[in-house]
C-alpha cells in the first residue's frame, strides 16, 4: 500500500484541458519517486495515498493541485548581453539561469531590442490537468 517514504512507481499521462497528451510514463519507462518527498505534483501524490499496485486512477487536478497559479511576480526583464547565443532567443525558448545560486529552466516569453521577458513559473502553471495513472509497483527503500 502507498503511505509516504515508499518507493512507488508509475506510469501516468498528463493530458491539457482540451486533451492534448503533455507529458508520459509507461510501463518500459516508469516514473518512479519516493512518495510524500514532493517529487510529484501534490494532487497526485495525495490521490495516490493508500493505493495498491494494479489500481488505475483519473483525475483532474486544478492548478493549486498541479504546478500551480501563474505568479506574475515570476517574470523579469534581463539584458540580452547575459546570453551568449542570442540569435537563438524567441518567444517560447527554455533556457538555463542561476537564480539564487540554483540552476534553473526558465521560458523565454519576449524579445525586445536590448532584454528579454523571462518567465520562471512552471510553464504548467495556471492549467487544470488530467492525470491517467497506473501503479506499477510500491515498495520499501533500500540502501
Amino acid at each position: 500500500m502507498i503511505v509516504a517514504g515508499k518507493i512507488v512507481s508509475i506510469a501516468y499521462q498528463v493530458r491539457s484541458e482540451d486533451g492534448q497528451v503533455i507529458d508520459a510514463s509507461s510501463h518500459e519507462d516508469p516514473w518512479v519517486f519516493t512518495h510524500g518527498d514532493g517529487q510529484m505534483v501534490k494532487g497526485v501524490e495525495r490521490a495516490l495515498l493508500g493505493h495498491e499496485v494494479g489500481d488505475k486512477l483519473d483525475l483532474v487536478l486544478a492548478p493549486e493541485d498541479a504546478y500551480g497559479e501563474r505568479d506574475p511576480d515570476l517574470t523579469s526583464y534581463v539584458s540580452k548581453t547575459q546570453f551568449s547565443q542570442i540569435d537563438l532567443l524567441e518567444p517560447g525558448t527554455p533556457v538555463f539561469t542561476d537564480v539564487d545560486d540554483q540552476r534553473v529552466l526558465v521560458t523565454v516569453k519576449e524579445v525586445k531590442e536590448d532584454k528579454v521577458l523571462l518567465d520562471m513559473n512552471h510553464p504548467l502553471a495556471g492549467q487544470t490537468l488530467q492525470f491517467s495513472v497506473e501503479v506499477l509497483s510500491v515498495r520499501e527503500p533500500s540502501k
